[in-house]
């Protein structure tokens, strides 16, 4: 593994299951405008019993 210099990282949670799917490059397009360094994409899932 490559050790990198310590820096401040600045991101978000993405869950694509708020926004519809042809947005996606969009939101990807703006995080990058906006010097994100990390995106965590996931899983929505509900804690509710059905």
């Amino acid at each position: 593994m490559v050790s990198q210099p310590p820096r401040v990282l600045f991101g978000a949670a993405y869950y694509r299951g708020y926004q519809p799917y042809e947005r996606l490059k969009e939101d990807l397009d703006l995080t990058t405008a906006a010097g994100f360094t990390v995106v965590r994409v996931g899983a929505r899932y509900s804690a509710e019993k059905r």
